[in-house]
């Protein structure tokens, strides 16, 4: 299978068997992990735009799935979709249309910048997206009000499927690591999470899926 640079590889890009072998040589504490959950799982998900992803991520923000879910249904039924939203659409809505539909004024502010942001021509197209680094991406997409790097982190992951991603500020994944160090609870530093994760290039995608793992089970274990 043909790979392209680690910057711009997805998982349809890499053999995904070779990319376990080789996380399981560089990192051996991934090697009974692997061998209890051996299908990586993470199918992205790009049935919808970038920006009606970036809107719903907007929306998840700090709530449970099932709050959010109710209100992105809901910011959909304003603009008479089910599925889509245009930018025209969003500027064209007044405040207290988004704010009744559920949305706080912070998140309203910031789904009308993504807006403007998109109207400007800002946001990249498919075509474009796909031949820009990560780290391009999101020096680009924290321009808008509301997005941070750890919502840009997931959307390179589970939309754009990049197979060189992680985030090191991401509580699930320090503590799947301080599971995986044996240090839990304690958690490591930003900086041991990069150098942890230095081992892991160009596959950290799919390291940090099992950090996941790791601390999901963890939580299961442990529930009261």
């Amino acid at each position: 299978m043909h790979e392209l640079s680690p910057e711009l590889s997805t998982f349809d890009d890499i053999d995904i068997k070779k990319a376990l072998r080789y996380i399981k040589k560089t990192d051996k504490r991934f090697t009974p992990i692997i061998k209890a959950i051996p299908n990586f799982e993470i199918k992205p998900n790009n049935s919808n735009s970038l920006f009606i992803a970036l809107i719903e991520s907007i929306i998840y923000q700090q709530l449970t799935a099932k709050a959010a879910e109710t209100i992105y249904k809901r910011v959909l039924r304003l603009f008479s979709s089910s599925s889509q939203i245009l930018p025209l659409d969003v500027i064209r809505a007044s405040e207290e249309e988004l704010r009744a539909a559920g949305l706080s004024r912070n998140k309203a502010i910031a789904i009308r910048d993504l807006s403007e942001f998109a109207l400007a021509n800002n946001l990249p197209d498919e075509n474009k997206i796909k031949q820009m680094a990560n780290e391009e991406i999101i020096k680009t997409l924290t321009q808008i009000k509301g997005i941070g790097r750890w919502t840009v982190e997931m959307i390179l992951i589970f939309r754009l499927g990049r197979a060189d991603v992680t985030s090191l500020k991401d509580y699930g994944l320090q503590k799947g690591l301080a599971l995986l160090m044996g240090t839990f609870p304690t958690l490591p530093s930003i900086n041991e999470f990069r150098e942890q994760s230095e081992k892991w290039k160009p596959y950290r995608s799919i390291a940090t899926w099992y950090l996941w793992r790791v601390a999901d089970s963890y939580n299961a274990t442990n529930k009261k």
